[in-house]
């Protein structure tokens, strides 16, 4: 009798353990869907402005203006599998990115603790694994305009 509750109650932890996980994958998603999401089939993409604020004492930014469409797909492209995880944590804003397209304009901004944030989106996402989105964007290092803030500010 008693290898029968040892029995039940291993069945009953895989069982757990087996929602838990499909119930964290329904809450993922990827960087390509969720701007599919957002980008309508029927708009093109103009440009796209960067900018990467350093919050430390030197409190220096660096812009970015991309209309290169090989540029752009870079942005839009490379990181089409990064996972994303829906989350309510928020950070300090290190890239803040303009996406213009043939009929709008959005922003995304992603923040100190790779959570990706979308302007009037119903969801916020930390970023699983590799921040494929920001390596996108330094891989065009020669592209950035640097600026300073004065210290008084």
């Amino acid at each position: 009798m008693r290898k029968k509750k040892i029995w039940n109650l291993v069945i009953l932890l895989l069982i757990i353990v087996a929602v838990f996980f499909m119930v964290a994958q329904w809450r993922t998603t990827t960087y390509k869907e969720v701007l599919t999401d957002l980008i309508s089939e029927d708009e093109e993409i103009r440009t796209i402005d960067i900018t990467y604020y350093n919050n430390s004492d030197e409190r220096v930014w660096k812009d970015m203006y991309l209309d290169n469409n090989d540029e752009m797909m870079k942005i839009i492209e490379q990181p089409a599998d990064m996972k994303l995880k829906k989350t309510t944590e928020r950070g300090d804003t290190e890239y803040f990115i303009t996406v213009r397209t043939t009929k709008s304009a959005y922003s995304i901004s992603i923040d100190n603790k790779h959570n990706l944030f979308i302007e009037g989106h119903k969801y916020n996402y930390h970023i699983i694994g590799d921040n494929v989105l920001v390596e996108s964007i330094e891989s065009l290092g020669d592209k950035w305009g640097i600026n300073k803030f004065s210290k008084e500010r």
